[in-house]
């Protein structure tokens, strides 16, 4: 092989490599705004713990339990980059409470790339179907009641399986979580948010010393 065919085959090579970097796998199943699909399974968490609420108590009229939102960057099996960002959250249902819980949803999400599912080693009740706003905003998990034999929402004294929304966004800001079925019940989570450019900041820095230099000057007028 010459040195011309071997530096070609080298580069088509690189090409390739950083295409397979960039693109997410064929089989990641993509939400996008206004659609309903089956959720992913996915293996087990990986990457570096960013934030998280702990285990907080809940308590509505209808069901009470535990829950924990958690958000976790560098995940190698996030499809969308290296350091994208996992927002992942866990709830369960106390004994006494009185209805099963049929449908979790986090906020916000619009502007952002999804791919939701479940972790496949996880515990508990597996949402049937996933699903987006038309707005992109709410990223929905839905527990359907018993049809055929197949599984209901979560009961009391269960629990979800740890699910999964991976994003293409890079920063994080309070979110929520909200368990919803005879009552709602509205919890703590984190959401994705974009950092302003550094050109952005110093436009807003630079109208915000031009507006105290314009006050200044008409006090000393005065």
């Amino acid at each position: 092989m010459t040195n011309r065919v071997w530096a070609n085959t080298l580069r088509a090579g690189v090409m390739l490599a950083a295409l397979l970097s960039i693109v997410p796998p064929a089989s990641a199943n993509l939400i996008a705004p206004g659609t309903t699909a089956a959720p992913d399974v996915f293996g087990a968490l990986g990457g570096t713990l960013l934030a998280s609420t702990g285990t907080l108590a809940y308590s509505t009229s209808a069901y009470s339990g535990s829950y924990q939102s958690s958000v976790f960057s560098s995940d190698p099996a996030n499809p969308f980059c290296a350091n994208c960002l996992d927002f992942v959250y866990m709830f369960t249902s106390d004994q006494t409470s009185i209805d099963p819980i049929h449908r979790a949803t986090v906020t916000v999400f619009n502007g952002f790339s999804t791919d939701v599912g479940y972790d496949g080693t996880s515990i508990g009740t597996a949402p049937q179907t996933v699903d987006r706003t038309l707005n992109g905003n709410v990223v929905g998990f839905n527990f359907l009641p018993v049809v055929n034999g197949v599984d209901p929402g979560v009961l009391p004294g269960g629990q979800s399986r740890v699910l999964v929304v991976y994003t293409n966004a890079t920063s994080f800001a309070p979110g929520s979580l909200n368990l919803i079925d005879g009552d709602v019940a509205h919890l703590k989570g984190y959401q994705p948010t974009v950092v302003p450019e550094p050109g952005t900041l110093l436009l807003v820095g630079s109208g915000l010393a031009g507006l105290v230099g314009s006050r200044f000057a008409r006090k000393r007028r005065a």
